[in-house]
C-alpha cells in the first residue's frame, strides 16, 4: 500500500517549530541546550562509540535496552517545538503591541 503523506508532516512541523525556537534571540539558548540532549541520547540508541563509552560505564548495561534512549530524544524534540511555538507567539505578540498606539 501507499501512503497519505501525513508522516512527513508530523515530522516537518515540530522540525520546522524547532527551527523558530532556534532562530529567536529569546530562546535560542534554552534551544541549543535541548538540541544536545536531544542529539546526544539519540546518538546513544544507536550502536556507534558514544554507545560503546555508554556500556563500559558503571550500570552501563544494566538495562539493555538502548532504545530507552529514544524516549529522551523524543521528550527534547517535544520542547523544542514547544520554543518554537512560544518564540513564533511571541514575535507576533510584541509586533502587535508595537503596532497599537497605547
Amino acid at each position: 500500500g501507499g501512503t497519505n503523506g501525513w508522516g512527513s508532516v508530523v515530522v516537518m512541523v515540530p522540525a520546522a517549530l524547532a527551527a523558530v525556537g532556534l532562530a529567536a534571540r529569546s530562546t535560542r539558548r534554552l534551544a541549543l541546550f535541548y538540541l544536545a540532549v536531544g542529539l546526544a541520547y539519540a546518538a546513544l540508541a544507536f550502536d556507534n562509540p558514544l554507545s560503546a563509552a555508554y556500556s563500559h560505564l558503571p550500570l552501563g548495561k544494566t538495562f539493555r535496552m538502548p532504545q530507552r534512549f529514544l524516549w529522551l530524544s523524543g521528550f527534547a524534540v517535544s520542547v523544542l517545538t514547544a520554543l518554537g511555538v512560544q518564540a513564533a507567539t511571541l514575535e507576533r505578540i510584541v509586533a502587535f503591541s508595537k503596532a497599537v498606539p497605547a
